[in-house]
């Protein structure tokens, strides 16, 4: 009788055991890559949402009190800040960055006037036909416009319109300001101390402003559990979802209004 070649059943068993084991690591490995790569794709949008937000409102706020300085001649006096900013609802003369509370929103309020080399642009949505758009070139205008927290979204918006209102960033979970006020007896223009609110009449001895924001992804469903962030206010806090959360910091000098 010849003897038969092959597997016995206990051999097949085990090589196919075997196959699951490896086909299961790599299945796992896959999941495992997938997963990564969707944190870190999730990680790189929060991280680009966020200093877009404090690129724009950086622009913005630099741009406040900007105006266009003759280099000889009388009109080089008219540039002063009292002159080529008058009072206008909600600035007081000279005043060219302030806070005001309109329908329970608290607004950043900037002005500046245009720079026909297009060194000065707007965030505010072009409604239009602007062929200028978003640089503002008229340089006997003063242009004034908003930045808010609307919801979960920073806003922008020319000042009094609301139709213009444009969304800079979505997924807010926290902002704040600061304003980096000189107190001295004797104004320097140097800034001694930041604070959240500023009284009447002391906006002209704001030389910075600081800006907090804390932003979460769009996918609730990032992490495998909730993560700790640090508030605006300095505290931790603990995530009610999966999202992934970051905060975002700076700091922004004034530099038109040195006289």
């Amino acid at each position: 009788m010849k003897k038969q070649l092959g597997f016995t059943i206990v051999e097949l068993m085990i090589g196919l055991s075997l196959g699951l084991v490896l086909a299961m690591g790599v299945a796992a490995i896959y999941v495992q890559t997938g997963k990564s790569r969707t944190m870190q794709a999730s990680l790189n949008r929060l991280s680009d949402d966020g200093h877009y937000a404090l690129e724009t409102y950086k622009r913005m706020i630099t741009q406040s009190g900007f105006r266009v300085w003759a280099s000889t001649g009388d009109s080089k006096g008219n540039m002063k800040l009292a002159t080529a900013f008058p009072a206008s609802t909600p600035f007081a003369a000279s005043e060219t960055l302030r806070t005001d509370t309109v329908s329970g929103v608290s607004l950043l309020n900037v002005r500046f006037k245009g720079d026909s080399s297009k060194n000065v642009i707007r965030c505010d949505k072009n409604e239009g036909n602007d062929t200028n758009y978003p640089f503002l070139t008229t340089e006997s205008t003063t242009y004034s416009f908003s930045l808010y927290k609307s919801g979960s979204s920073l806003m922008c918006k020319r000042y009094g319109v609301d139709a213009s209102a444009q969304s800079i960033v979505d997924n807010v979970v926290d902002y704040s300001l600061s304003f980096g006020e000189d107190t001295s007896a004797t104004p320097d223009q140097i800034v001694d101390a930041y604070n959240a609110t500023i009284s009447a009449g002391k906006w002209v001895n704001v030389y910075a402003v600081r800006l907090c924001l804390v932003l979460k992804t769009d996918s609730t469903t990032v992490l495998d559990q909730a993560m700790s962030y640090q508030k605006c206010d300095g505290t931790s806090a603990t995530a009610t979802d999966k999202a992934m959360y970051r905060t975002f910091v700076s700091t922004m000098q004034l530099r038109n209004h040195f006289e």
